[in-house]
């Protein structure tokens, strides 16, 4: 898995300040403490969402529509 993509789970997951940390670690350090992070969280990548949380994470980004 890319540095990118681990960066990005850490930041949904658990928010941007964690994510500073992992800037300078290797992969695999930043894989172990990312995977520690994540922990409890209820967090699942992308790809193993179910269409019912799609839509509500996408209703919960979403701009108001301009009037």
């Amino acid at each position: 898995m890319p540095k990118a993509l681990i960066a990005e789970a850490v930041r949904e997951g658990v928010g941007e300040e964690a994510v500073k940390p992992l800037a300078g670690a290797r992969k695999a350090d930043m894989a172990e403490t990312a995977a520690g992070l994540l922990d409890g969280v209820g967090w699942v990548p992308r790809l193993l969402r179910v269409p019912a949380a799609l839509a509500v994470e996408a209703a919960a980004t979403a701009r108001p529509a301009a009037e």
